[in-house]
């Protein structure tokens, strides 16, 4: 019964931006037959406009789901500002990421790896350090990444996790062996 439901709930979800298309298509096609009513192609005109609106209104909605399942790196530099609640180092290139789309109860979990000069990598471990907010955890292990998003794999020299149990987030910082590269994961469930 569970799957039935939630088959029409999602068949609901998709067929809204199809309605909306179709509904701002007629209005379009409605509103130029109207305006150009003097004109013997005033139909052909009205046609062209509802077509023109579906594929905006399509290409509006594929744009939006790209970005939805595939966040821009602005997403995960904000990430790393939530979890170490510091802006990135300007210096900050994104190597890999990835992010699991939020379930219905807003649960996902994301994941990547950051580039930074040594001086930025070495102020953030010191300014993390003395933070009563984080804890230090055992290092030592060898990070692979993410199960979908495998880089190449290094030891962490160091490892914190700052947990805000009041809204059941968790937040991760590895830094890696490397002295340039940290890893970034955060966990909302």
């Amino acid at each position: 019964m569970g799957y039935v439901l939630l088959a029409l709930v999602a068949l609901l979800f998709l067929s809204f931006p199809v309605v909306v298309a179709h509904l701002l298509g007629r209005l379009a096609g409605f509103a130029t037959r109207r305006l150009t009513s003097s004109s013997e192609k005033s139909t052909f005109y009205g046609r062209l406009a509802s077509r023109c609106t579906h594929i905006g209104v399509g290409l509006f909605v594929a744009y939006q789901g790209y970005f939805a399942l595939h966040p821009a790196d602005d997403f995960f530099l904000g990430e790393f500002r939530e979890v170490t609640q510091r802006a990135a180092p300007v210096d900050t290139k994104i190597l890999a990421k990835y992010a699991s789309y939020p379930d219905l109860h807003g649960d996902y979990c994301s994941f990547s790896r950051m580039e930074m000069s040594a001086s930025s990598y070495e102020h953030l471990i010191v300014d993390l350090s003395s933070d009563k907010q984080m804890t230090e955890r055992a290092a030592g292990h060898i990070s692979t990444g993410w199960l979908s998003q495998p880089v190449d794999p290094q030891r962490v020299s160091r490892s914190f996790t700052r947990n805000d149990d009041h809204l059941d987030h968790h937040f991760f910082i590895d830094f890696l062996d490397s002295g340039r590269h940290v890893e970034v994961r955060v966990c909302v469930t």
